[in-house]
């Protein structure tokens, strides 16, 4: 188990995603309640590059390696997200768009929230994928209490992995239902993606986790409907740390230790249960938060058990709130030695985390104002009630304007129950806020239109602001961002144009092409000096390429994967095809086309 400083809250997807020695990415599947998409935009690099070492801050700021990540990656990264838990980006960014395939709102059965935090990637040999010694692929699992966003709370984590091989392992089962079941959480996943699912969920029923020594036994735990419920076992002793409560599942959760046990939460709920049901807390023998020094929010999700001379220990999603009959979540199960694994006096005392937690001291004055709870959740409910219904975007050319301008329109298929006291905005990610339309026409059935834009900004992703209409300091507005099905997108034309766009110069536009070869070194000077064929000299324009051995490269790619200049051939079609700003010419370098010549001709003559 690993507790995650929010100062430090990359570590866990570099870790998890960083392929490992001699392996490389083959495909991925995430379950989010939230996610945040310049995080998101991040995640192709480490999968693909071992860009771990470079400042997230650098990744984002590089559009052409995060460019190649994304067209390498997304048909192999499928994310499960709770509907309406997109947060929206801070910044436009036409690279967004080419996240859309890869997102899936998930609607359990019966309603409930979708509410896991779980990684499951594959990897298979760096020689040609398929060679593993009989080992079978390598399935790296990581079990979370954090969502894909960068918010800076404390969270906890357990990461494992295991080769996929031989008989069902039993203790894996819940988790294999899970991700079998998700397709129909999602009815509008593409088969393709299913079945990519289907293949993974089968490694995952096949893999043996190598397991620490500390650690005598692991076990996944999937909650939700069509699943089961959960509840810590009965215990000796028990320590519970989770952000969010009810009295009523405190009560029974203190009715299953033998001795009074101890809380851990945030200071704002154990206020708010204290105001509300103080018996609750008085059945504890401690409850405490994090030290006011620290000044951030817990966010981690970890029940301790001391049971018949085991410590059994639950990391992952589920709050104590409910026992899962409210949603989909997932807990990780370690089992093992009190004195190897912990207990409840290590886990609190001054090896553990006793210099970040202090005990909770009732606060003075009155409880929490119902009023204003009653405002927020009117909001939430309208968040909800427009995250359900039934949204279609209709894209076509602007007529007369030489086919370079495009409208997009957003139509409801019925009406949408909202307060007369709320309003809604709506725009898509891709344009600033200023070009918001008024939301009204959806409520009723019908539908709202955008300001004409460029091909490159055409998307799925929808941003939503909803609030008072008198404002309320009290109660912020809420913003979310939904990914909506789409007619007459031309998606192959739109991410072309975004390429384009990022591969704007002779510099761009080779450093790009050494990433299609896979040989780019992300740690490498951006503005090295050189020539295409590996000899001494500066490239056109006075970019300085650096000593480029694409000769030697592109016939590499000629014999083993051709498809990889498949892809250069579109890219320099569209360069020279479309109305960019700038001419081709000044991007592709002359040099490099008189090498391209005879690829390609070798290309046309291959049957």
């Amino acid at each position: 188990m690993t507790l995650l400083d929010p100062h430090r809250d990359r570590t866990l997807y570099t870790r998890a995603l960083t392929p490992p020695p001699g392996c490389r990415f083959d495909c991925a599947v995430a379950l989010t309640y939230s996610l945040n998409l310049d995080m998101l935009l991040g995640v192709p690099l480490h999968l693909l590059l071992h860009a771990g070492d470079r400042p997230d801050g650098e990744l984002l700021a590089d559009p052409v390696a995060l460019l190649y990540g994304l067209r390498q990656t997304t048909d192999r990264i499928t994310i499960f997200h709770q509907r309406g838990g997109i947060h929206p980006p801070r910044r436009s960014n036409i690279l967004y768009s080419m996240l859309e395939d890869s997102l899936h709102a998930a609607v359990p059965r019966d309603g409930g929230i979708f509410h896991p935090k779980v990684w499951v990637l594959r990897f298979v040999s760096a020689d040609d994928g398929n060679a593993d010694g009989g080992a079978g692929p390598l399935i790296r699992l990581a079990v979370m209490s954090r969502n894909l966003t960068g918010d800076h709370s404390w969270d906890v984590s357990v990461m494992a992995q295991g080769h996929a091989r031989g008989d069902a392992v039993p203790k894996n089962a819940e988790l294999v239902a899970l991700l079998h079941a998700l397709p129909r959480m999602s009815p509008a996943l593409p088969e393709p993606r299913a079945a990519q699912i289907a293949k993974l969920a089968g490694d995952v029923e096949r893999t043996v986790w190598e397991l620490p020594g500390h650690v005598d036994a692991f076990r996944l735990h999937a909650i939700g409907p069509g699943l089961k419920e959960w509840r810590p076992p009965r215990s000796r002793r028990l320590v519970v740390m989770s952000p969010f409560c009810t009295p009523n599942v405190l009560f029974e959760m203190a009715r299953r230790s033998d001795s009074p046990p101890t809380l851990v939460s945030r200071p704002e709920e154990l206020a708010r249960i204290h105001h509300q049901a103080p018996a609750a807390m008085e059945r504890f023998e401690r409850c405490l938060v994090l030290s006011e020094l620290l000044d951030d929010s817990l966010h981690a999700k970890v029940y301790l058990c001391e049971v018949a001379g085991r410590t059994r220990l639950f990391v992952g999603s589920i709050n104590a709130t409910h026992h899962g009959s409210g949603g989909v979540e997932v807990m990780a199960e370690l089992v093992g030695r009190p004195e190897a694994l912990g207990t409840a006096e290590t886990l609190l005392g001054d090896d553990g985390l006793e210099t970040l937690l202090e005990d909770f001291v009732p606060p003075d004055g009155p409880g929490p104002d119902p009023v204003l709870d009653g405002k927020k959740r009117i909001l939430e409910d309208a968040c909800g009630a427009v995250a359900a219904a039934d949204l279609r975007l209709i894209c076509h050319r602007v007529d007369g304007d030489g086919g370079n301008r495009w409208h997009l329109r957003l139509r409801s298929a019925g009406p949408i129950d909202l307060s007369s006291d709320l309003e809604v905005s709506v725009w898509p990610i891709t344009l600033p806020r200023k070009h918001a339309a008024d939301g009204r026409p959806l409520l009723n059935g019908g539908e709202i239109a955008f300001v004409p834009m460029d091909i490159a900004q055409v998307t799925r992703f929808v941003a939503f602001r909803v609030c008072f209409r008198k404002k309320d300091p009290e109660v912020a507005p809420e913003v979310f961002v939904l990914c909506l099905p789409v007619d007459g997108l031309p998606v192959r034309e739109r991410n072309d144009e975004i390429a384009g766009r990022i591969v704007r110069d002779q510099r761009g536009f080779l450093r790009y092409i050494l990433f299609l070869l896979g040989t780019f070194d992300t740690g490498a000077p951006r503005d090295g000096g050189g020539t295409i064929n590996g000899g001494s000299g500066a490239g056109a324009g006075g970019s300085g390429f650096g000593s480029l051995p694409l000769l030697e490269e592109m016939t590499r790619a000629y014999c083993q994967d051709p498809a990889r200049l498949d892809t250069v051939r579109r890219l320099i079609k569209h360069l020279r095809e479309s109305d960019l700003a700038g001419d081709a010419d000044d991007i592709i370098p002359g040099e490099f086309m008189q090498l391209w010549a005879t690829f390609e001709a070798a290309l046309e003559a291959d049957p």
